[in-house]
């Protein structure tokens, strides 16, 4: 397994052996929890009926499943704003409602936004929420909607229901 030169004798192969394997168990030990020992998953509706049972729908974060880029054109004069979200941008509950029949979360990226208005929406559908509604921007038109960069390669279209196909996720330990 190791190469260690025949001219050697059997205690310091021994020994080489040992440090080798020891240096390789300390380090998965000490560099696993840092890497992260989490995954994430697509966020349930069990998931956020427990986070309400347990009174803790304030503390559960949830992440989009990709990088999300929302585009702005200004509607007066010639101009864009980006709004980048990132997949390691942890997101807060604001409000929850339903759309056609289906629950739908209000999800803030900023800390400076608590209310409807300024957050995102999310529709269940399938096993999953998914981008639903993009906040409305003053002085700016509708939003164009992309993924991981803004070109046309990444421009994301909604489907008949007017869903985005960027899902929410939450990060599980273990």
């Amino acid at each position: 397994m190791f190469d260690v030169p025949v001219d050697q004798s059997a205690d310091f192969q021994h020994v080489v052996v040992v440090v080798r394997a020891t240096a390789t168990i300390t380090c998965v030990l000490v560099c696993a929890p840092v890497a992260g020992c989490s995954a994430r998953n697509t966020l349930s509706e069990n998931a956020v009926q427990s986070a309400k049972d347990r009174e803790a729908i304030d503390e559960l974060r949830v992440y989009v499943s990709e990088k999300t880029i929302p585009v702005y054109t200004r509607t007066e004069q010639p101009g864009q704003l980006r709004r980048v979200i990132s997949t390691r941008a942890a997101g807060l509950i604001v409000h929850e409602d339903v759309r056609d029949g289906a629950p739908r979360l209000w999800i803030s990226f900023s800390p400076n936004c608590r209310a409807q208005d300024c957050a995102y929406g999310f529709v269940k559908s399938g096993d999953s929420y998914s981008l639903s509604d993009v906040p409305v921007r003053d002085d700016y038109g509708e939003a164009s909607v992309y993924r991981r960069s803004v070109n046309e390669r990444g421009a994301l279209r909604p489907d008949a229901n007017g869903v985005y196909p960027v899902i929410l996720e939450i990060e599980q330990s273990g």
